[in-house]
């Protein structure tokens, strides 16, 4: 989706110079975007780094070059600066209502799939990245060695709010889930959207545990039980891949085994695909990581209990350490049985007493101020 901020951009281009203008795709990092620019500089392109901000990914950098005023000169300095960068440069036409895309997309093209427009690069015939290489990259676009888990043993509190659909025996179930915690003591609101269900409120705070329905009012349970059951409820469990990567590629003996299959496209992303499978049974176990960002693109196996796959997507560092996907999709057998979108993760120093108020039915103090309640 082209934001606002870009169509103003491209308008404003295209006032000044009356002519063709240049784009890089979208960069996750200023740091991307000034080598882009260093190169084009070098080839004596006029180019400056812009940032904008996109809904689900937050902000990104691209790099614009313009002045032309002749479309020849405008795609030669386009295949010059996809050449020198590896990245697909767009060529505009620019007007008084904003740019429009003239270079069609061709064979060997690299950049971003989501923009048809770019320039054709050759790909260099360069050899792929070993697994243990792509997996150390990996681990640190996730946080480093401890990941997300070491970074959320460490918070003194923490807010966790999500939306989850889900397959279950009575139907579909579609529920917003608020969860505060804080030196084990933790508060819990299910809100059901769609579906069988009902909502229901858990605290548990010392060695007291109640639950609130509408139906029952408050009952009194046992806290370590409760305790148990909320443990399904956190991050640690409902983000138990990005969360434990690093620790699962330093433990599970599966990755020694993985090798790199190849670079290929997925969603509009470029992935390595790194795989493993068992001749004799079948099994298999397969990574795609973003050939970018290095995050998890996919995490899927296949044994006699059917093909499960988890799909990431929308990642967001929210903290030193915690980097996590603001969408997770589950499926098995290519049925979709889980969606879960994130709407926040933060780590507190505290949370207010108020969230530890009785459970009454009253509005709930932890909603209180919170714009994306229902």
């Amino acid at each position: 989706m082209v934001t606002l901020l870009a169509l103003a951009l491209m308008a404003s281009v295209a006032l000044a110079d009356e002519g063709y203008y240049l784009e890089s795709p979208p960069l996750p990092t200023r740091a991307e975007a000034l080598e882009i620019q260093q190169l084009a500089q070098e080839s004596g392109i006029n180019a400056r780094v812009v940032r904008r901000y996109e809904h689900g990914s937050g902000w990104e950098y691209l790099v614009v070059a313009e002045g032309f005023t002749e479309l020849d000169a405008a795609q030669q300095a386009a295949a010059q600066l996809a050449q020198d960068s590896g990245q697909g440069i767009t060529v505009y036409e620019g007007d008084e209502t904003g740019g429009r895309r003239l270079n069609a997309r061709a064979q060997g093209w690299t950049g971003s799939s989501l923009d048809p427009g770019a320039v054709a690069v050759e790909t260099p015939q360069e050899p792929l990245p070993t697994t243990q290489e792509i997996l150390a990259h990996a681990v640190r676009a996730l946080g480093g060695e401890g990941g997300g888990e070491a970074r959320l043993a460490d918070a003194e509190a923490l807010t966790f709010r999500y939306e989850r659909s889900l397959d279950t025996p009575a139907g579909r179930v579609q529920a917003r889930h608020d969860l505060a915690w804080e030196a084990g003591d933790q508060r819990l609101r299910i809100q059901h959207i769609d579906g069988p269900g009902v909502d229901a409120t858990m605290l548990v705070r010392g060695e007291e545990a109640w639950v609130y329905t509408e139906e029952s009012g408050v009952l009194e349970r046992d806290p370590e039980k409760t305790r148990e059951v909320l443990a399904d409820f956190g991050p640690d469990a409902v983000l138990f891949w990005p969360l434990g990567f690093a620790q699962r590629v330093a433990d599970d003996p599966a990755f020694d085994a993985l090798r790199v299959e190849g670079l290929e496209e997925h969603e509009g992303r470029q992935v390595y695909r790194l795989e493993t499978i068992r001749e004799a049974t079948g099994e298999s176990f397969q990574l795609l990581i973003d050939a970018e960002r290095w995050t998890i693109t996919q995490v899927s196996f296949r044994s006699d209990a059917g093909d499960v796959r988890y799909n990431f997507s929308d990642w967001r560092e929210l903290d030193t350490g915690l980097v996590v996907p603001f969408e997770v999709i589950l499926s098995r057998d290519g049925t979709e049985i889980e969606h879960i979108r994130l709407i926040e993760l933060s780590l507190l120093d505290a949370l207010p007493e108020q969230i530890w108020g009785p459970l009454d039915g009253e509005d709930d103090p932890f909603l209180k101020d919170d714009p994306e309640s229902p």
